[in-house]
């Protein structure tokens, strides 16, 4: 058993190694090119529902403010996922979690990395619920949900005279964001079965939020009051949508198709995410560094070969330059690698709890 687990570790490992090569060699834009002008890219993590990943990134291709700006990538692999957030390319990260999703354990670190050196996230479904975002629900993600709340239901007949029960959240404005909800209605509903909330030990909604940051509540539900979008700024940028989390990839009852169709929340998703695309301060930083790096690793290499060529015509051993070069090189890029994905991830922004208004 345990030999299984580790030839399945090591699997799996190599698997996301080599879809991260198939990535740089791939990608338009590679990330050795990162001092030309590469195009930022946006990671959609979708987990098991794969079709509502695709009509989110197609959402994305639509939108006239990103289509030319941004590479879409997206994956249903944990591993991958954490490992491509420390890529200096990625500006910023949309993260799926449907009632499929057991929980976000594997990327919950890598994530509160990215918030905590300005990366900006936006987060669909059950990654503001304890149980699933982990940690992630008090700090990045801040609605610090611990149960669901069902829509209200209702009765609709349909035009072939059968009875229908829908179940619609209704969203009422609170606070206002120009570039996110300025042009949005006061109210609208939608066809959604339940969403993310937090209730006290007597079973009432409570309105938590972060101790530090600037955090907003654009939507609340009309019944309970309780937040159902939230734009939060602490390092990074985030907006975080408290429903959409049961959803079904068959056309049927709370088709994903209808959720994405519904103009209004359709237009609030890309606002809100070409907001986070405006106002994350990570990928600029993250892409000066990089070229720094290259460029040190580009004179240290035209410095060896200067030494060893020395030392070649001295004693004529051009199979040790070879040697040389490459293993400098590959100690470079190990220690490159070492550094963005072991060291620097160890340095994340400190837990943060929330606390319950006064």
């Amino acid at each position: 058993m345990i030999r299984r687990a580790g030839v399945e570790l090591v699997a799996r490992t190599v698997a996301a190694l080599f879809a991260v090569l198939v990535l740089l060699v791939t990608s338009s834009a590679p990330l050795a090119a990162v001092t030309g002008n590469p195009k930022p890219i946006v990671l959609l993590y979708h987990g098991p529902t794969k079709q509502y990943g695709e009509a989110l990134a197609a959402l994305l291709n639509e939108d006239d403010r990103l289509r030319d700006a941004a590479r879409v990538v997206l994956t249903d692999d944990q591993e991958l996922m954490k490992t491509l957030l420390y890529f200096p390319q990625v500006k910023i990260a949309i993260i799926v979690a449907t009632q499929y999703e057991s929980n976000l354990q594997k990327m919950t670190t890598a994530l509160r990395w990215f918030f905590s050196q300005g990366g900006g996230l936006v987060g669909l479904g059950g990654v503001g619920l304890n149980t699933t975002g982990r940690d992630l629900t008090e700090d990045v993600f801040p609605l610090f949900g611990n149960w669901y709340q069902k829509g209200k239901s209702e009765a609709v007949m349909l035009p072939n005279g059968t009875r229908r029960i829908k179940t619609k959240v209704t969203y009422g404005r609170d606070e206002t964001i120009e570039e996110i909800n300025g042009d949005m209605p006061e109210e609208f509903s939608l066809e959604d079965k339940r969403f993310v909330t937090y209730l006290d030990s007597n079973g009432q909604v409570i309105a938590r939020r972060p101790a530090l940051g600037d955090y907003r509540v654009l939507y609340r539900d009309s019944v309970l009051g309780a937040p159902l979008v939230v734009a939060y700024t602490a390092n990074g940028t985030s907006v975080t949508f408290a429903g959409t989390d049961q959803i079904s990839e068959e056309p049927g009852d709370n088709y994903y198709g209808k959720i994405l169709g519904d103009p209004t929340f359709r237009k609030l998703l890309a606002n809100s995410i070409y907001y986070v695309w405006s106002h994350e301060s990570r990928y600029q930083s993250a892409m000066d560094k990089a070229a720094n790096v290259l460029d040190q690793m580009a004179r240290t290499k035209d410095e060896l070969e200067q030494e060893i060529n020395a030392g070649e015509r001295r004693q004529g051993w051009r199979r040790m330059v070879d040697l040389a070069i490459l293993a400098a090189l590959g100690a470079g890029l190990i220690g490159g690698i070492s550094y963005y994905c072991f060291i620097v991830p160890r340095r994340a922004t400190p837990k943060v709890g929330g606390t319950e208004p006064g």
